[in-house]
């Protein structure tokens, strides 16, 4: 056991634990599915319509097109590429990949979410990515995206076994989530914490093994601001220059000043690659 907390979105109080075997951190006890789509929805929900569809030039949009031309940096496209985004929640990832040439597909949960991705004109299934009407599609796609999504899951490792299989030989799979090494240092004070409705919370060393007992090949880096990916406009510069150089300063080994200057922006947001030939997922 690490410590209890209050869910802010749940009201709720919950004991954050450590597993033995993996080192995995979770809630305890841990939400049934439907407890996690409703919640997770319903915050959302509750900001609409900030929270809806993007629209090209936007804030949300631009971090939709700027994850999307980090895949396309790594793994280059062509005419016919696929892109899965799992968690596709209204579809700004997928409007933007499909900007970029991609032929798009996503998942989610919500059918509100669903309703609004279809409302654009983009294909999506309204379910689990591990239902098996969608073993149709294993081996098709080139990317698969899952954007804050792991850490609601059930069964993380399950998923990422499927995500392994829906992957063509050389396809890469990038995510972004919370990174639990700043559990160390901040403890109970560190803001993801405070949500309430995440299930999970994943190490470096976690999602390492986790990839290397199902056959990924780790592209990249593993933790690092994630302003970096965002598109600059003149009026971003000086404050992320300015995050750039306090979450580098020596300074920062004092525990005053850590935790309020870079607990947002320590995310993990590694791409893995399913080998050309390899071992396969079990």
């Amino acid at each position: 056991m690490l410590f209890r907390k209050k869910g802010e979105v749940t009201g709720e109080w919950y004991i954050l634990v450590r597993c033995q075997n993996d080192g995995l951190i979770y809630m305890n006890p841990r939400m049934s599915k439907e407890e996690a789509v409703s919640l997770i929805w319903n915050k959302h929900l509750s900001s609409l319509p900030k929270y809806a569809v993007a629209r090209p030039g936007s804030w949300k949009y631009r971090i939709s097109w700027a994850l999307v031309k980090r895949c396309v940096e790594i793994h280059g496209s062509s005419a016919g590429d696929r892109l899965l985004d799992l968690g596709c929640g209204t579809g700004n990832l997928l409007a933007a990949a499909k900007e970029w040439g991609y032929e798009v597909f996503g998942v989610d949960t919500s059918p509100v979410g669903c309703e609004l991705v279809r409302s654009q004109g983009l294909p999506v299934y309204c379910g689990e990515i591990t239902d098996d009407c969608l073993s149709e599609l294993e081996g098709t796609f080139d990317v698969v995206t899952a954007i804050g999504v792991l850490q609601h899951l059930h069964e993380p490792k399950r998923y990422l076994r499927r995500l392994y299989s829906l992957l063509r030989p050389g396809g890469i799979f990038f995510y972004i989530t919370f990174n639990a090494e700043r559990i160390e240092s901040e403890g109970a004070n560190w803001a993801p914490l405070s949500d309430g409705t995440i299930t999970y919370y994943f190490t470096p060393a976690v999602m390492r093994a986790y990839f290397d007992e199902i056959g990924f090949e780790v592209l990249d880096p593993y933790e690092y601001p994630s302003f970096h990916l965002l598109p600059v406009t003149p009026r971003q510069v000086v404050p992320n220059i300015a995050k750039w150089i306090f979450l580098r300063s020596r300074f920062l080994c004092f525990h005053i000043l850590r935790p309020y200057l870079s607990r947002q922006h320590a995310t993990l947001m590694p791409m893995a690659r399913k080998p050309l030939l390899g071992k396969v997922s079990p």
